[in-house]
């Protein structure tokens, strides 16, 4: 009777530390899925973003709100950018993401830096809402990064500058 017992607190045992790793590894999915999906959603210009950047197209042509953020190593910022048509005719633009100074200046790393880099035509007085997504990589030095977004039209054959705003992206 003991040995029967005995074998019955071991399968009992063994059940309990299967159904524990089922319930667990459910858990470790079910946070997975979670925060995952909040990255996805965070990833994508919100309904804020959006609305800061219609306000401020009434002030300017160009408009980046927002425009100081700040990530971690191997996290991603996205920025959103408004571009107005004001010249009184339709025009096609363009814009280009260039590196302006780190902070502190020993810094010898880039950020990846992803937009649309195709020209796009905007009718007079109409607006155009696009993204600059920064990547930060894993080896990415601490600092202030700083990068000049400058808006393009094309006159005739040469492209001319509209305005120019900047961003900052301060990696901790």
């Amino acid at each position: 009777m003991r040995k029967k017992a005995a074998i019955e607190l071991s399968m009992n045992l063994i059940v309990v530390i299967i159904l524990s790793i089922v319930i667990l590894g459910a858990g470790i999915a079910l946070t997975r899925t979670i925060f995952g999906g909040a990255e996805e959603i965070q990833l994508s210009l919100d309904e804020r973003t959006q609305s800061a950047i219609e306000d401020s197209l009434r002030d300017s042509p160009v408009s980046i709100p927002f425009a100081d953020k700040e990530a971690g190593r191997g996290d991603a910022r996205l920025f959103g950018l408004g571009v107005m048509n004001m010249l009184g005719t339709n025009k096609e633009f363009r814009f280009d993401v260039q590196l302006l100074r780190v902070q502190p200046s020993t810094i010898n790393t880039e950020l990846d830096i992803l937009y649309n880099t195709e020209s796009f035509p905007l009718e007079d007085n109409n607006v155009k809402v696009s993204q600059i997504r920064v990547d930060v990589p894993k080896d990415a030095e601490t600092g202030t990064y700083v990068y000049t977004v400058r808006v393009e039209y094309l006159e005739g054959a040469v492209w001319q500058q509209y305005q120019s705003r900047n961003i900052y992206m301060t990696v901790r």
